[in-house]
């Protein structure tokens, strides 16, 4: 019995093809609906995943056109779903992140409305941290008899 088995006749190539312009569709989705939390993401955890995932995947497709269906193969789509369940513990933990900095934000946001912020920098905090308005309150100004004359 041999490891080789005959896997892509005829059509069989053109689904292959279809199938990966598919797959191609829904990652480049994927990366635009998580660009929110980009900035929340582990760096090395994401390099590894992506470098992972794509040496995977073009090995995947290298040994299916190859018309080969071997333990070579079984083993680069292993690794390709390896790489694949890295890049959604990355997103994840990513959206933990965001959550937390948004807590952060909310915090300081009330702060900074209540009119005796404790922080003297709270504006350009909110704005380091990428903070977004969360409270959905207009900012208030202080009434005018309050403010003091110079001169």
């Amino acid at each position: 019995m041999s490891d080789d088995i005959e896997l892509l006749e005829g059509g069989d190539r053109a689904i292959l093809n279809e199938l990966f312009k598919f797959s191609a569709i829904v990652l480049a989705i994927g990366a635009f609906c998580s660009q929110p939390v980009l900035p929340f993401v582990d760096p090395n955890i994401f390099t590894s995943a992506g470098i992972v995932f794509a040496a995977g995947l073009g090995s995947f497709y290298y040994y299916l056109a190859q018309r080969r269906a071997d333990r070579v193969t079984v083993l680069c789509g292993v690794v390709t779903v390896i790489g694949f369940a890295m890049l959604i513990y990355a997103v994840s933990g990513a959206l933990e992140n965001s959550v937390r900095n948004d807590a952060r934000c909310l915090a300081l946001e009330v702060d900074m409305l209540s009119g005796k912020s404790r922080f003297e920098n709270a504006p350009d905090v909110f704005q380091a941290l990428k903070c977004r308005p969360q409270t959905g309150e207009e900012p208030r100004a202080r009434a005018a008899s309050t403010l003091r004359p110079t001169g």
